[in-house]
Order: C-alpha cells, then sequence, then structure tokens
C-alpha cells in the first residue's frame, strides 16, 4: 500500500507541476464550510505574512458585497435597464444574465428605484437560492421568502408552521408599504393568502399601559391559530400564568413575555426559548396571526354564510360545516381559503405596482402545469362521488397567473429570437473546476492579464485567512465573506466572481427554514405521575401517591406521599426531594416495594454497592489498560488525506466538523482510541468513518467496517469504493451477497494485507478471517450488535483504534460515555435542505394508508411498508395490492437468498417498483432519496431505538417526509408502548437521536456497563440510585475526593410551599420542588427564584419561606451541622457528636456573628441565638443571615 500512495502522491505532484501542495492547503481550507457571522476580528496568523501580502490581496472591508453592487451598478448595461424603467417601458428583456449577477441588477434596481420587486422562480429549490444570494447582497430585512405550502389541498392538512411563518410575514412587511424584494416559487402565488383586511384585524397591536384584560387576548390568540401550552417553546404557541402571558409569535426572533397589573399591561419584554428567561424590555409587540384561516369576529359569521350559500359543494362541505357548527380540529382548513375568503388574488393583494422578474417561461409554466395537475388528477380519482370541492374553485391556475403578472412591469430573460431587443450583459457563470488547481491558476493569470478583477468569496473567517495564504504567491486577488450560489464573468465592468465551493464540486450549504421547535426539555422527564415507583435513598422502593398540603401546627407545607408495602406511608417535604429519585429499569420489571423500617433495603443497597465497586473496577481497568497501552500513533494529515477531504460533495456541517477533528486527535495521539459518534440519521457518520479509514491506510495499516445487516454491508461497500476511486486503496465486502470462492479469496488477501478495507457483517469477527495489520475498527449500527458479539469485539478494542458510529446508541453505551470511560462526540446539525419527518400514529385504517401511499406515489416518490411477519408478509402485500392495483409492490426480507435480496433492493433503487414492503430489514442504513413516505405497523412492539431508526429511512432529501406509526384498530396499548410512540412523535425534529437515546435510557435502563448481564442491580434499587452508586464507585477509584456530608435535620415551622395559584402547573410544580431540592449552592437557588419571578410573577410569601429553608439547608452542610431548629425567636444549630471543635473554631463564630451567641459544650456541640424579626419571613431571613456570616 505505501508503494500505491507514494506513487499516487508523486503523480499529484508532477500532475499539477508544484501546486500539489496548494491543492492540499485548498482542500483543507475547504473543510470548515459553515456560516460565521462576522469578519471584523479577523486575524492572520502571522503579522509578518500579513505584510507580505498587503500589496497582493485586497480584503473587503465588511462580509457584505457592498463593493461589488457598487462596481456592477456603474456599467452602462445596468444603467440601460433603470433607463429604459423610467421611461415606462413595460417589458424589458434581459440577455447574457447569469443568476447571480441578475441578483446584483434587482438589489441595484430596489434601492435605486424605491420599489417593491417580486421574483417569481419557477419552483422552491431556485427560491431558496435567489433567495439566499439576494439576502447576500441586500441583506435579510429587505428580502422576504413566499413559500408555496408543503401540503396539497385535498391532504386534510395544514401547512408547516414555518412555511405559514414566512408567508404571513412576507405579507405583512408589504402591508407596511416597506419596499421589498420578495421571492416566491410560482405556485406559491395560486394559492389563497389571508386578505389585507383579515390581517389587519386580527393583528394584536399592544403598548405598554394599554388596558387589555388578558382572558380577552387568550380569547383572540386562539381564534388566530395558537397554540395554548403550559410552557412556550415554539412558534404559534402562547402560555397564561396568573398575571403572566407568553407568546411566540411570527415576525420576532423571540417570544413576548407580557405582565400585567390588574387589566393594565406593566410590562412587554421578550424572552429566551430555551431558558425561559427574559433578555430585554419592549414598548410594544405586534402579535400577527397564527394562521392564515382565522376565526375571529367578523370572519367566523362570513364564513358560515359562504359555507351555506354554496349549495352546489353542500355535500362537499358538510364536514366543514359541521366544524364550524360543533367544533373540532382545523387541520387543513387552509384548503378551503378560497371559498372562505371569497375568491382572492393571493399575495397581489399585498402587491402594489410591484416590479416583476420572472425566470425562463417555459420553466416556470410546466412547474405550475404540474403544481396544478396533481390535485386536479386526486380530484378525479375521486370521480363522482362529490367528496371534494373541484380544484378551480380552491386555487388558480397557469392562465390565471400569466394574466396577473402582465399587469405588473416585467424584467425577464430574453426569449430565443429576441435577442436584439434585449439590453445585453454578454455575461457568463464561472466554471466548477473541481479541484483542478492548475487548471485554475491559468485561468486566474488570464483574466488578470486582461485586467479583470478577480473576487474570491468564501463562507467562513478561518477559510478566508487559509484561502488567502495558498493563493499569496498569484496575482491580485480580492477576497471577502458572503459567498453566491453560483460565480460569474462580467467583462463589461471586468469583474470576475468566483466561490470557493466552485473550485472542488461541492454544494454551497443553504437552509430551508430558521428556526424549529425543539423537543420537550429532558428535565421533564423525570417528572412524577401518580402510580410511578420511587425509589428513597434511605427507606427504599416505594410507589408514588401524590402531594398533598398538610397542617402542622397552623402551619401549611408540600408534602410527597409515598406508599410502601402493608399499606405503610411515607410523607417527605419538599425540600428533601433530593432523597426520592422516579424509578426506573428494564421494561416489564415490576421492583419489590420495600418495608418501612426494615433492615432488607440497607442490606440490599450493601450488596449492590460492593457489586458495583467491583464492576466498577473492571470498568477502569479497561480504560487504563487502553490509556497505558502503546497504541499506534497514525501520522498527521498529508496532501493526499486533504485531497480525498477536498471531493466531499457537500458542505460539512459544524457538528460533523468538530467530530472529524476529535476522530483525528483521537488517532495521533499514543493510545487507543474508543470513540462513540452519536449522529443522527443521515447527519454524515459515514463521511466520519471514510475519513478515519483512509487516514488508517495511508499508515499502511488495515480496517475493518463491522455493520450489523448484508444490505447496509453493501451500501457501506459501494460508497467506500465511490468515495475513494480516485486512490489506489481496495476496498472489499464480506457478506451473502458473495459466493463462497468469493468470500475464500477475500478472507486470503485479508491475511496477505492486500484488502486495505474490509466490510462485512458478523462475518468479520470469524476465527478464518485474520488481518495482516489491523489498525482500525469501525462499527456502525452498534445498536444492532448483541453482547454475544461485543464480548468478541472487546478483544479488538484492547489492541486497536476503535470508532462506533450509531443515531440511537443503546443506553449502556451512552451512559459509559456520560461517566467518562468512553470518549464521545455528537453530530446534532441538520445537512443543508432536510426538513423535519413530520410523524402520526394512526389506527389501521384504509383509508388512510391508500391516501398515504398513493400521494407519495403521485408526487412521484417511494414508500416503505413496514411488516414484520415473514409468515404473514405476503398476504399483507397481497392486500395491498388489491387496495392500490395501480401501484407496483415488492416484498424484502431477510431470509431471502442473498442474489434474490439484492435484485429486488437495486430494482427498488432504479424506481422498478413504487412501494417496498419489508421485514425490519431495512433498519440499517438503506439510503434512498425517493423514498420520502413510511407505514410501520404494529409501530406499538417495537422499542424506541428501533422506531426512530425505522423513521430515519425516510427524509433523506430536500422533500418533506411522513412516517405513519399503524396500531391495531380498538386494541388498548400497554403502558410502556405508549410512552415510546408519544416519544417518538415529540421528537420529530432534526438532531433527535440523542433525546430519544436519553429517553430510551428511562424506559428501557441503562444494564450493565461492561458484562454481560443486562440489569440485575438496576432492577433491584432503580436507574437513578444504580447511577449514583456507580459514581460514588468511579470517584472513589480514581481517587477523587467524595466528601460525606450528612444531611442536615431542618426543623423550621413555617408555611413553605408553591401555592397551586402561581403555579399551576402540577408536573412544573414537581420540577421546580426538585430542583430546588438538587441545588448544591445558595448561586444556584437565587437563578431558579429569579427564573421564578421573572415566567411567574413575585414570589407569593409561603415560596419566599420554602426559598429560605433551602438556603438554610444549603449553608447548614457547608457547616456541617447534624441538625438546625427555628422556634418563634430562638436558632439553634447542633454540630454531630463526631465534630471536633477547637477554641478557635469558637472564636471564630463569635468574631463573625453579630448577633451573641450561647453555646451548650456537651456530648454535642450546641450554638442558640435569638433571632428579632417582625414575621415569619423577617425571621427566617435573619437566621439564614446568621448562617452566611458563621460560614
Amino acid at each position: 500500500m505505501n508503494k500505491r500512495l507514494g506513487y499516487a502522491q508523486k503523480n499529484i505532484s508532477n500532475t499539477t507541476k508544484g501546486f500539489a501542495i496548494h491543492s492540499a492547503i485548498l482542500a483543507e481550507c475547504v473543510r470548515n464550510t459553515y456560516f460565521t457571522p462576522s469578519a471584523n476580528n479577523h486575524k492572520s496568523s502571522s503579522s509578518a505574512r500579513v505584510g507580505h501580502l498587503q500589496h497582493l490581496i485586497c480584503m473587503d472591508p465588511t462580509n457584505s458585497l457592498n463593493a461589488l453592487a457598487q462596481q456592477t451598478a456603474q456599467t452602462p448595461s445596468f444603467k440601460a435597464v433603470v433607463e429604459r424603467l423610467h421611461s415606462g417601458e413595460r417589458d424589458v428583456l434581459l440577455g447574457g444574465l447569469p443568476h447571480s449577477l441578475a441578483a446584483f441588477l434587482l438589489a441595484h434596481l430596489q434601492r435605486t428605484l424605491d420599489r417593491t420587486i417580486l421574483v417569481v422562480a419557477a419552483d422552491e429549490d431556485r427560491a431558496e437560492q435567489w433567495r439566499d444570494d439576494l439576502q447576500a447582497i441586500a441583506g435579510g430585512q429587505v428580502v422576504r421568502h413566499f413559500p408555496a405550502w408543503d401540503a396539497d389541498i385535498y391532504d386534510k392538512r395544514s401547512p408547516d408552521i414555518e412555511i405559514t411563518g414566512l408567508r404571513i410575514e412576507a405579507a405583512i412587511q408589504l402591508q407596511q408599504q416597506q419596499t421589498s424584494i420578495v421571492v416566491a416559487p410560482a405556485k406559491a402565488l395560486l394559492t389563497p393568502l389571508i386578505p389585507p383586511d383579515a390581517m389587519e384585524l386580527a393583528t394584536l397591536h399592544l403598548k405598554k399601559g394599554d388596558e387589555q384584560p388578558p382572558d380577552d387576548i387568550a380569547s383572540h390568540l386562539i381564534d388566530c391559530g395558537f397554540e395554548r401550552v403550559t410552557t412556550v417553546d415554539g412558534l404559534g404557541q402562547f402560555s397564561m400564568r396568573g398575571g403572566i402571558l407568553d407568546i411566540y409569535s411570527f415576525g420576532s426572533e423571540h417570544p413576548f413575555r407580557l405582565e400585567f397589573f390588574g387589566d393594565e399591561i406593566d410590562s412587554i419584554r421578550q424572552f429566551d426559548v430555551s431558558t425561559q428567561r427574559s433578555r430585554e424590555h419592549c414598548d410594544k409587540a405586534h402579535i400577527p396571526p397564527a394562521r392564515e384561516v382565522v376565526l375571529c369576529s367578523p370572519f367566523y359569521e362570513d364564513y358560515v354564510q359562504r359555507i351555506a350559500a354554496a349549495k352546489e359543494y353542500e355535500h362537499s362541505l358538510e364536514t366543514l360545516r359541521d366544524l364550524f357548527e360543533l367544533g373540532g380540529s382545523l387541520e387543513g382548513i387552509e384548503s378551503y381559503m378560497g371559498l372562505l375568503y371569497e375568491r382572492d388574488n393571493g399575495l397581489f393583494e399585498y402587491l402594489e405596482n410591484p416590479l416583476v422578474f420572472c425566470e425562463e417561461e417555459e420553466d416556470l409554466y410546466v412547474e405550475v402545469e404540474r403544481a396544478v395537475a396533481r390535485p386536479k388528477k386526486e380530484y378525479e380519482r375521486h370521480g363522482a362521488s362529490d367528496a371534494l370541492v373541484p380544484t378551480d374553485e380552491l386555487i388558480r391556475n397557469g392562465q390565471w397567473l400569466r394574466e396577473r403578472l402582465a399587469d405588473y412591469t416585467r424584467l425577464r430573460p430574453a426569449p430565443i429570437g429576441l435577442g436584439d431587443e434585449a439590453v445585453q450583459f454578454n455575461a457568463r457563470e464561472a466554471r466548477s473546476y473541481e479541484g483542478e488547481i492548475a487548471l485554475l491558476q491559468k485561468e486566474v493569470e488570464r483574466f488578470s492579464d486582461e485586467e479583470y478583477a478577480i473576487h474570491m468569496r468564501c463562507e467562513t473567517q478561518g477559510q478566508n485567512s487559509r484561502l488567502r495564504e495558498i493563493f499569496a504567491e498569484w496575482t491580485k486577488i480580492h477576497f471577502g465573506l458572503g459567498s453566491l450560489h453560483k460565480g460569474f464573468i462580467f467583462p463589461e465592468a471586468r469583474l470576475v466572481l468566483l466561490n470557493d465551493h466552485e473550485l472542488f464540486s461541492r454544494q454551497k450549504r443553504r437552509y430551508r427554514y430558521r428556526r424549529f421547535r425543539s423537543a420537550a426539555p429532558l428535565t421533564n422527564h423525570s417528572a412524577l405521575q401518580r402510580g410511578d415507583f420511587v425509589v428513597h435513598v434511605d427507606h427504599g422502593i416505594g410507589r408514588y401517591a401524590g402531594i398533598k398540603r398538610l397542617s402542622i401546627g397552623a402551619r401549611e407545607h408540600d408534602c410527597l406521599i409515598v406508599t410502601y408495602q402493608g399499606e405503610d406511608r411515607l410523607f417527605i417535604p419538599v425540600e428533601q426531594l433530593d432523597r426520592l429519585r422516579k424509578y426506573s429499569s428494564a421494561e416489564g420489571d415490576v421492583p419489590l416495594l420495600s418495608r418501612l423500617g426494615g433492615t432488607a433495603w440497607e442490606k440490599l443497597k450493601e450488596r449492590t454497592r460492593k457489586e458495583i465497586f467491583k464492576m466498577a473496577s473492571e470498568l477502569v481497568q479497561l480504560y487504563a489498560e487502553r490509556k497505558a497501552l502503546p497504541g499506534f500513533r497514525f501520522s498527521a494529515d498529508g496532501p493526499i488525506q486533504q485531497q480525498l477531504e477536498a471531493t466531499f460533495p457537500f458542505q460539512e456541517t459544524p457538528g460533523q466538523l468538530r467530530t472529524m477533528e476529535e476522530v483525528r486527535t483521537d488517532m495521533e495521539s499514543p493510545h487507543p482510541m474508543d470513540r462513540l459518534v452519536c449522529g443522527d440519521v443521515g447527519y454524515g457518520k459515514t463521511e466520519v468513518a471514510i475519513r478515519a479509514a483512509f487516514k488508517a491506510v495511508c499508515d499502511q495499516k488495515q480496517v475493518a467496517v463491522l455493520v450489523p445487516t448484508t444490505i447496509l454491508a453493501e451500501q457501506h461497500y459501494q460508497t467506500f469504493s465511490e468515495r475513494m476511486a480516485h486512490t489506489p486503496v481496495r476496498v472489499e465486502a464480506l457478506s451473502r451477497f458473495r459466493t463462497p470462492k468469493e468470500q475464500k479469496q477475500v478472507v486470503d488477501d485479508v491475511k496477505k494485507g492486500k484488502v486495505d478495507i474490509l466490510i462485512g457483517t458478523h462475518r468479520l469477527i470469524s476465527k478464518d478471517v485474520v488481518f495482516r495489520d489491523l489498525g482500525l475498527l469501525i462499527v456502525d449500527e452498534e445498536q444492532r450488535f448483541g453482547v454475544r458479539h461485543k464480548e468478541k469485539l472487546k478483544q479488538f478494542k484492547r489492541l486497536v483504534d476503535v470508532l462506533t458510529l450509531t443515531a440511537t446508541p443503546i443506553p449502556r453505551t451512552l451512559h459509559m460515555s456520560l461517566m467518562g470511560s468512553r470518549d464521545m462526540s455528537i453530530i446534532n446539525t441538520p445537512p443543508q435542505d432536510r426538513l423535519p419527518i413530520r410523524t402520526e400514529i394512526i389506527a389501521f385504517d384504509e383509508e388512510r394508508i391508500s391516501e398515504a401511499i398513493h400521494r407519495e406515489v403521485e408526487r412521484g416518490g417511494q414508500v416503505y411498508f413496514v411488516h414484520n411477519r415473514i409468515q404473514s408478509l405476503n398476504q399483507m402485500a397481497e392486500y395491498l395490492q388489491d387496495l392500490l392495483p395501480q401501484v407496483r409492490f415488492a416484498i424484502a426480507h431477510g431470509q431471502m437468498a442473498g442474489r434474490e435480496l439484492e435484485k429486488i433492493m437495486m430494482d427498488f433503487l432504479k424506481k422498478k417498483y413504487d412501494c417496498l414492503i419489508s421485514t425490519m430489514i431495512i433498519e440499517s442504513g438503506i439510503d434512498i432519496p425517493s423514498v420520502n413516505t413510511i407505514l410501520v405497523n404494529r409501530a406499538d412492539n417495537l422499542g424506541l431505538g428501533q422506531l426512530y431508526q425505522i423513521r430515519g429511512r425516510v427524509g433523506r432529501s430536500s422533500e418533506r417526509a411522513y412516517a405513519y406509526l399503524l396500531v391495531p384498530k380498538g386494541k388498548k396499548l400497554t403502558k410502556k408502548s405508549r410512552m415510546r410512540l408519544r416519544a417518538i412523535e415529540e421528537f420529530s425534529d432534526l438532531g433527535s437521536g440523542f433525546e430519544i437515546a436519553m429517553r430510551d435510557m428511562e424506559i428501557r435502563g441503562a444494564g450493565n456497563l461492561v458484562g454481560s448481564q443486562q440489569h440485575g442491580f438496576i432492577a433491584a434499587v432503580g436507574f437513578d440510585l444504580y447511577c449514583r452508586l456507580l459514581d460514588e464507585a468511579m470517584r472513589e477509584l480514581k481517587g477523587e475526593d467524595t466528601p460525606d456530608s450528612p444531611e442536615p435535620d431542618v426543623k423550621i415551622a413555617v408555611s413553605a410551599y408553591i401555592p397551586d395559584e402561581y403555579v399551576t402547573n402540577a408536573d412544573q410544580k414537581i420540577d421546580f420542588y426538585q430542583r430546588l431540592a438538587d441545588a448544591p449552592r445558595v448561586v444556584e437557588l437565587l437563578a431558579i427564584r429569579e427564573e421564578m419571578e421573572d415566567r411567574f410573577g413575585r414570589l407569593p410569601d409561603p415560596t419566599k419561606s420554602l426559598m429560605h429553608i433551602m438556603e438554610i439547608k444549603i449553608m447548614a452542610r457547608q457547616m456541617g451541622l447534624e441538625s438546625i431548629q427555628l422556634e418563634k425567636n430562638r436558632f439553634s444549630m447542633t454540630f454531630p457528636q463526631e465534630r471536633e471543635v477547637t477554641p478557635s473554631d469558637i472564636q471564630q463564630m463569635v468574631e463573625k456573628c453579630s448577633s451573641p451567641l450561647d453555646f451548650d459544650l456537651g456530648e454535642k456541640l450546641q450554638i442558640m441565638l435569638q433571632i428579632q424579626g417582625r414575621d415569619e419571613i423577617g425571621r427566617l431571613e435573619r437566621a439564614r443571615d446568621a448562617l452566611e456570616e458563621m460560614i
């Protein structure tokens, strides 16, 4: 291998005539390609280098493209367009105008003419490119994106809330008569839009000092499509808590928090949705509707009248009429906007004399016809059933759009044959150099000789610095931040614009939408529900029976009730909640309730502690062995490694870049690597593995890639082969798709060192597979391997670097990483075009199944139907074929012959079938971008990790993907099944694999972290206590201090609780109690207090008392007190018997405390003082101050 690589490097050097090193550095520079907001803080790595480059390289002063915009604006062709428009010409033709240069022209016209411009793109992808380029040139405030709905009009589904938000924000900006550039795909102009009068009436204009009853505002918000929730965590939501109203509306980067004094708005501030803490105050808030159909008066009455008047569609509108009369979900109501608001002109209602730029008319109207044909076909499919309102009544058509656009002044590319009438720019797109640095150099020199200004745009500041160094010896190049989708050559301005992503065949990163609703906070996952099993550190396992307010001596206190064996009940004050945890273990484990007052629990805890200590010793020993072993130290990246990285066709995400750097550092260290990469499905884990594998091969080491299924082995074989096609690396696969003879040949070649990378299933760990010099083991989809396989893998792990890839790590591996015995990287950045997968749990229903499959096939996609029983797979295929005779079905399962399975999968990949009916064989790793709908039968029988993994088989492209989890109609699901399905539906957003694994840890338990025993002691003591004991054992083994501070007994007779009217949600209240009890320091308590006051208003007296008690408890713990008591004016503190107190300690306490102290020097030291205060809270505050003085 070394000879072959040496030859390759020599060859590269000869080919580029000395520029191989430039190519290598350039490959390095394109690795970090994600957007950095500021370039003003740029510093070169070497001041001397900067001085040397000063005469060669000019740096744009800001990130903007203003300098280029000014340069292009001075050209005769730009001026000619302005003159034609000033002269009143209505149809201006443009010739020789590339896309990116056209963006400069439109930005110039908007500024010069102070006129709104509508850019009509052929499709959504083109619209997004226009939006990105125009925002880079003109700024995000000027440019608005008006997307099309992501649901067809007969889908009975509302558009995604992000899409609704972008449409409403664009309409609001136009309504406020701000000159803008609005970018819209043509089909977005065919659909209705909330009319201007409805928008105005539905928008709330709130100011500080206004009199507005909060209940009236809440009622209005519901009518306008807002969802009432406990905690606001996404757009289109609001929450009410006493005198606090939180609203997350469109058009605002952060949600608003309104605080009322009676009906008066006392303050308005914005808050951070992740922390729920206020950010800054503001004087007013504008709250537009959260849905395009609003129900506030007078519109509701108008809707009812219009539905009644539509006699010819009476049957079709029956469901809609019932919805308005009887109430119900408004999901999909936007489809009827054309009827409800009467016919309107959509976005054109908001446009006043705009300038319209249209893309090539032929492309544009082909897309329009396609957009209209799909719903028409659906309408015709239903025939004369009267189930649907005719398409023409709901959306407009291409002829209507053509007529509307003809009403305005237009700019458009000159059709063939009309070039003489057009303004000619004579520009062209820059070519893509595909890594040919020598060719690029030749072009740059030619342009420089012809006195062109050459601009190279980058996406990041670090990249900018590296490019400056690469081209330091070349002729003048102007560098700047903010790249466009395409470069161009504009002879008239003597201007060349190149983008860094065009130097290699990469894709410029772009975003779909701006904000995604985050999944529920992980802190809520341990919220207690009545009937849950709980573990008390001192009393053992019981059952939580709720929270109760007890009156003790005229003082009120919240206590948690826990029932034990024999109907014993334990009342636990909320300030001792840190001693209680929810019991979680492997699914199906029902713990034995402990008996209060017995010794069995302490004995079990001690036995568990010993076993955990023994197991933790093994764990630490394994980790120490790995660190002590002199592992192979891989060399730093060379030119050939950087060239491989440069040929990656996509932009790496920040998470990918961070993970790649961590893997690189591990491999170059002297210790064996053992890293777990937890990346969401489709987030680029395979590329991390490819680069690590190639790095190992460059040092003449072999690589083993272990995968769970034959299908995945074949896919990895193709991916690795394609990525390394330009190198002399030999990649082979061992699987059922290879004949015995082929397998034998591969095994022999591996032994001789002729194979560099071997990919295969568990066949790889067979005795006959012997590597000549194995350097790296890559394990993909680790959660699919059983304990027996993993025990074999441990033999590898002691000797070679190990890289483990998974989207849903089984809890024990995840927990091992969290415990610090294994390194972990998380890739949680979504790829450039990815949309969240829309997930629904539905009962098995013919109509819904038929509709889902038919809709996907009609939009040109493919479908997975997962039925995880081989015995009845053929019957299910017959059932679906009868249901949808026009759809082409295929069957696949793991018991098929290898060749047969391979043929079916390849035919499906080539779109010879529309729907693949299969078992869970597709769970692991088959990437087919055209598959964007999946139906999973009997989803209630699958684990959470399986559900997440199987759902990840769709949504691998920029299309909206759908996942339908089918459960039996009328059958009651188990509690665990409901929890799993609720979790998978809740985590529908991007990058939630890590959260899924965390939830899975709660449901299934972590099991033994290193051995084959899965859950023994976790079942006995519960997961949280197990973790606590394990953590103590690990710290003791590592020699870390484990301070054994006693838990002080706090006896303070005051009313201390959180009133129901202050925090109304029980889960939130328990969460706050838990956090208060867990707070280790007073500063954490103060942060919680600030948060509560911010979110719920001023603390009521009982809550203030609770805060003071928690502060006193923390300080008593810090002083090592055994007990503390406050009774009326007498405050006493007792030290434990073993505590030695010297005379100097007593003297220090007397000197520090401002109140006189009395000392009782009996068996236990007791300190007493008199506390003065106007009331209970005043005395508590004084007691707290006294403690604070003595610490």
